[in-house]
């Protein structure tokens, strides 16, 4: 694609695509960023040109337009420059994953000092005379210590409004506002978006989530002011415990979601509560000096599963108790495999239907490891951001071995693609699709098939019979969305439904069972979230399909848990297990499993049940008609 910028002519390439969202694109260029429209106009132009002028004002972490781009006439502005920023950056929404966080060291202290420098941040743009308006977990990128913000064309200053807000951070006062009509927002709004992020980012969930037996919509409950903490609302099993909070920092969050108080979030309340936080001896969590003893630890002592228990039509058997932290899960054959993360180390646990558990030590805990497994090797993703993947850990001796090191492509400049089947590790490397076993102790490896080069998405099928290989991905060509699937049968196009003008990708799950794939991919239009499930059978072609809000599939957050069987496609809630008939649209939910399944739990079907896979356990649930 050819446009001009500072006069000249150049020339930008699918593979430097940043980012794709609902309005632009963004791509690397010259060690700099460019955001093109998907439909640009005239009052894009004017607002862009206006806000050149206040640029200078804003701190250099807000990152703002610097240059316009043009066609290659020169007569239409596409969009702006900006500054591109290194490699590793990732949403804040990542903090309220809570596999992210039981992967990585972002503890409380760390994630506390983030907050304050995303309040820094906000305070000063408010100082320069503009307002986010559309202040959420997307806009705002971090790595390590430092917070950027982005999308900030979409700021609010002068006459020019903010045209969107998304719906989980807007002040429930502007729910029935017409946000394009005119400039809407004041700094408050902005400070009550900041404090449902310290809110989420502290216990890892919205203000009002939870479980409430009439008000269901989230939106509902933030107007009623009936917050996740009130003694009406089932506490979800993501969240960590309210305990964590200090009483200070707890009221004040009350004050804003429970009372309806807007103004400046108090600058020194973070602060004081940083100053508070000690380390926990046992689990190593941080928790504020005031409280007796660890919340974290309380929590846990204060549950103890039976080792067996049958109710209301549901037996219940603890399949796996671990010791730290799950961080990866799948099951290869009947064989159920995770990866904890246990006082420094990583561990492996094994077991079988029926069978006995096997541990087995890997090697040092490494904080945001990405982990593939197939039945033979392990390959880890050493830096979260590289393509350097240690390769090929031999797990068939006592202990693991190290075989061999490679790389892979990076997908949008953040995420290493790669993955494993039962027997084949995949990955990308000069524009093709790779699959590689272990012959003699080397990595033997064949192209599969041609893919563009870090624009390329892929999951692979956990087969463990060769020739019976499944991969579904997709290459991104600018704002477009290319799906494939290969499988015996070969290269197929995925013919998946298309987004929305201005709706964007947030989150995608695939899940294979016997010779069809779940699609499951989460989206975001005009500030809404929704979710489309589709079933693809083994020549690429959708059979079955359901797209709906979010809040109408239980207000699931997180993807990561889905199972599918049959059709049927299972949601973990916080009001139990969602079973989604995909060829009826029936929705049946399964209250009976709410005790024993959360958002943000996986769920995996197992011999006659289902494996529910928590933060340090995992409970087979077999439903018994009874």
């Amino acid at each position: 694609m050819k446009v001009i910028i500072k006069g000249k002519r150049v020339t930008l390439k699918d593979k430097d695509v940043l980012g794709t969202g609902g309005e632009a694109t963004v791509i690397r260029w010259d060690n700099q960023a460019v955001k093109l429209y998907h439909q640009p106009n005239p009052w894009r132009e004017a607002k862009l040109r206006a806000f050149l002028t206040l640029a200078p004002r804003l701190p250099v972490k807000v990152v703002a337009p610097q240059e316009l781009v043009l066609d290659e006439l020169g007569q239409q502005v596409l969009g702006f420059t900006m500054t591109a920023l290194p490699v590793g950056y990732e949403p804040l929404a990542r903090l309220y994953q809570r596999g992210f966080r039981d992967g990585s060291d972002f503890d409380t202290r760390k994630v506390v000092e983030l907050l304050l420098d995303v309040q820094t941040t906000l305070q000063a743009i408010h100082t320069a005379g503009l307002v986010v308006g559309d202040l959420n977990d997307a806009n705002e990128l971090f790595c390590g210590k430092e917070v950027a913000f982005i999308d900030t064309d979409s700021y609010q200053f002068g006459t020019y409004p903010c045209l969107v807000a998304t719906q989980d951070y807007l002040d429930p006062q502007l729910y029935n506002a017409d946000l394009a009509q005119k400039p809407m927002f004041i700094p408050a709004n902005d400070w009550y978006s900041f404090a449902v992020l310290a809110f989420r980012a502290l216990l890892l969930m919205h203000p009002y989530g939870g479980t409430h037996p009439t008000l269901k919509q989230l939106t509902k409950r933030a107007q009623a002011g009936v917050t996740v903490l009130d003694s009406g609302v089932i506490y979800p099993k993501i969240g960590l415990n309210p305990k964590l909070l200090t009483d200070d920092l707890a009221q004040l969050f009350q004050r804003i979601f429970g009372q309806g108080w807007r103004g400046i979030f108090p600058p020194n309340a973070l602060l004081e509560y940083r100053d508070t936080l000690q380390e926990c001896s046992a689990c190593h969590s941080w928790y504020p000096y005031t409280r007796v003893s660890c919340p974290t630890c309380s929590a846990t002592a204060a549950f103890v599963m039976p080792p067996m228990l049958e109710v209301s039509g549901l037996r219940v058997e603890e399949f796996l108790a671990v010791n730290g932290k799950i961080v990866y899960w799948r099951l290869l054959g009947d064989t159920f495999y995770c990866i904890t993360h246990e006082e420094g180390q990583a561990v492996l646990y094994s077991k079988a239907l029926g069978g006995v558990a096997r541990r087995q030590v890997l090697f040092r805990q490494l904080a945001g490891a990405h982990y593939e497994l197939s039945g033979e090797f392990l390959a880890v993703n050493l830096n979260p951001g590289s393509g350097q993947l240690l390769l090929l850990i031999d797990l068939t001796g006592d202990k693991p071995q190290g075989l061999a090191q490679t790389t892979t492509n990076l997908f949008g400049n953040q995420q290493a693609m790669f993955g494993c089947s039962g027997r084949y590790l995949y990955r990308i490397a000069g524009g093709m699709l790779m699959r590689g076993e272990i012959k003699w102790g080397q990595l033997i490896e064949r192209p599969v098939t041609g893919v563009l080069e870090n624009q390329t998405w892929f999951a692979v099928a956990p087969e463990t019979s060769p020739g019976n290989e499944t991969i579904l991905g997709y290459s991104r060509l600018f704002n477009a969305y290319e799906f494939f699937l290969i499988n015996r049968d070969g290269r197929n196009t995925a013919e998946v439904a298309l987004l929305q003008a201005g709706e964007s990708l947030v989150d995608i799950k695939v899940v294979f069972s016997g010779g069809l794939v779940l699609l499951g991919r989460r989206t975001r239009l005009l500030g809404q979230d929704w979710l489309r499930l589709e079933v693809l059978n083994s020549a690429g072609k959708v059979i079955n399909s359901r797209r709906a809000k979010v809040e109408d599939f239980g207000n699931i957050q997180s993807l990561t848990g889905i199972a599918f069987a049959h059709n049927l496609a299972l949601l973990p809630t916080d009001e139990g297990t969602l079973r989604v008939d995909l060829a009826s649209g029936q929705q049946i939910l399964l209250t009976n499993t709410q005790p024993h399944v959360g958002d943000g739990d996986g769920l995996i079907p197992f011999g006659r049940g289902l494996l529910a896979i928590s933060d340090n356990r995992v409970t087979n649930l077999i439903l018994t008609g009874k």
